[in-house]
């Protein structure tokens, strides 16, 4: 693979459309679902490693909210990229929810497009 910036959006856009699994510890089930949209944004480079900030849109059919937001990251360290392990996803509802609650958040949103 290339090294420009674009192949890796590129790849790590590539997975739109692909299943998405979730497994919960012991046995407390799993998830089936699809990536159905992804963005993404250069994060910060630590050292020499690039990374790459992403929200991902899954649909998990049959349940009564079906759309979950997962929130992660990639690193390419050498020439693969890696994906982050253990990114939390939640339900659309729950995590505007969440955010909701996080006013220093929006604080730092306001003045940073103002």
């Amino acid at each position: 693979m290339k090294n420009t910036e674009n192949d890796v959006l590129n790849k790590i856009k590539s997975c739109i459309g692909n299943e998405v699994s979730f497994k919960y510890p012991g046995d407390e089930g799993s998830k089936l679902g699809v990536l159905k949209d992804r963005a993404v944004i250069a994060g910060t480079k630590i050292g020499t490693v690039p990374y790459w900030d992403v929200v991902d849109l899954i649909e998990f059919k049959g349940e009564k909210e079906s759309q979950w937001i997962r929130i992660g990251y990639y690193r390419k360290p050498a020439t693969r990229i890696y994906c982050g392990a253990n990114t939390p996803g939640q339900r659309h509802s729950q995590r505007l929810r969440l955010l909701s609650h996080w006013q220093w958040l929006l604080g730092l949103h306001s003045q940073r497009f103002r």
